[in-house]
């Protein structure tokens, strides 16, 4: 499938189906289109799918430097207007939500409806009483991470290191943090807390960057 230039840089996408209205599927960080595979298929049989790589990630461009919701959010306007499939049903998954949001927000002619699954906003939740307790486990776990790392000290709890181990089984190439540092890493029987602790500052790196004022 092709490799386009959108909005200055190369996005990677895959077009299934040929009839019916187009729906676009937008994934979330740490992934690609491939995340949506084992629904894209079925969808197809209905709607016209659009899965992509968004830019700095698995086949798309990975261009140097800190990457933007902003960036995100022009990709897919620039997408959807090259292919000409607007206004088409857009759905986003995690990060790939928050894009979504923002994409509605800006440009609402290109939507034909709008699903979100989990979009980590938690900013919108600082006012509500009854999301305090949740939000405060939230910045707990985040706030002993970011503590243990500050002290330059090696991760020894293992439910820290679950998310991390699992991205690394499911990429093993290249792909671009929100830092603009590319990883190249597969699981080695030997590897230690401490060679997983450098990659993993760049994972909490990318959930403080969720929580900041973008959102």
């Amino acid at each position: 499938m092709p490799t386009e230039k959108i909005n200055g840089v190369h996005i990677y996408f895959e077009l299934l189906g040929k009839g019916g209205d187009t729906l676009v599927l937008v994934h979330g960080s740490w992934g690609d289109h491939n995340n949506w595979g084992l629904v894209a298929g079925e969808l197809s049989k209905t709607f016209r799918v659009l899965t992509y790589d968004r830019r700095g990630h698995s086949q798309s461009e990975r261009p140097p430097g800190q990457g933007t919701v902003s960036e995100d959010v022009k990709d897919l306007i620039a997408l959807t207007e090259h292919l000409g499939i607007a206004p088409a049903h857009i759905v986003g998954n995690s990060f790939g939500a928050a894009i979504v949001l923002k994409t509605a927000a800006a440009r609402p002619d290109i939507f034909k409806t709008l699903i979100v699954h989990e979009p980590p906003l938690f900013g919108i939740l600082k006012d509500n009483e009854a999301a305090q307790k949740a939000l405060e486990m939230v910045n707990a776990r985040v706030g002993a991470v970011l503590n243990l790392l500050n002290k330059n000290q090696c991760l020894r709890q293992q439910n820290y290191l679950w998310r991390l181990s699992a991205w690394v089984r499911a990429v093993g190439k290249n792909y671009r943090t929100p830092s603009g540092i590319h990883l190249s890493i597969m699981p080695q029987p030997g590897m230690t807390k401490c060679r997983t602790l450098k990659v993993y500052k760049l994972t909490w790196t990318h959930y403080q960057y969720l929580r900041s004022p973008h959102y």
